[in-house]
């Protein structure tokens, strides 16, 4: 399991779940996921699942 999968994992099944004053903490890391995603981040869709995140908080 890569590392970038495992960010994937974590963001879909956990931080996801969180309450949106806890995800709040992360804003800065979902913006820079979305805004400038690394190869692996495009290549496991984490710029998609940040993106989706971001939207609720």
């Amino acid at each position: 399991m890569t590392r970038s999968t495992k960010k994937w994992f974590i963001l879909n099944f956990l931080v996801i779940e969180l309450p949106v004053e806890s995800r709040v903490q992360f804003r800065e890391y979902f913006i820079k996921v979305v805004e400038a995603p690394t190869p692996n981040e495009l290549a496991e869709e984490l710029d998609v699942i940040t993106k989706e995140i971001l939207e609720t908080i």
